[in-house]
């Protein structure tokens, strides 16, 4: 038993992969806590799936400490997910999938004073014609949906409505 803050190892149903990720928050509730519930972060997310049954293991840390907590309880973990409704919408088409070695970044190009200015994304989810995302991209900014899959950050762009002629 190590001192710092409490580690608490789970398994999540492969199902629920698709929401999973890196410094999501959780909650963690004991028989011995009662109603009391202990915030904590993910950090690590098992590279395998069981065979067994079907779940990855996750590894998170509490953000605080208790003496009521003991390493070997049985504990329950509510992982807070995020909905489609909680998150930035994109159209789907805009997002552009760009590789830097053995790295996949997902990003889009934002139109920007005459110029493409790409800002990384991580992808939440899809429904429809629509991405949900996080990153560096704030509600209101012109995502760029069509035409864009050969720009560079700082090409220049001129940006036609939808219904307008191209001269």
């Amino acid at each position: 038993v190590a001192a710092g803050p409490p580690r608490v190892r789970f398994r999540v149903p492969e199902r629920g992969l698709a929401s999973l990720r890196e410094d999501a928050p959780f909650q963690v509730r004991t028989a011995a806590t009662g109603d009391k519930a202990f915030a904590g972060l993910v950090k690590r997310i098992g590279g395998e799936v069981s065979r067994q049954d079907r779940s990855v293991q996750v590894e998170g840390v509490l953000t605080e400490e208790s003496p009521i907590l003991r390493p070997g309880m049985y504990a329950t973990i509510v992982l807070e997910k995020k909905t489609l409704q909680d998150v930035l919408l994109v159209p789907s088409t805009a997002l552009v999938k760009r590789w830097s070695g053995e790295t996949e970044t997902y990003g889009v190009f934002v139109a920007k004073d005459g110029v493409a200015d790409w800002r990384p994304v991580e992808v939440l989810g899809s429904h429809g014609a629509w991405t949900g995302v996080e990153g560096a991209l704030t509600p209101g900014e012109q995502v760029l949906a069509l035409g864009h899959e050969e720009l560079s950050p700082g090409s220049p762009i001129r940006v036609v409505e939808e219904g307008a002629s191209a001269p």
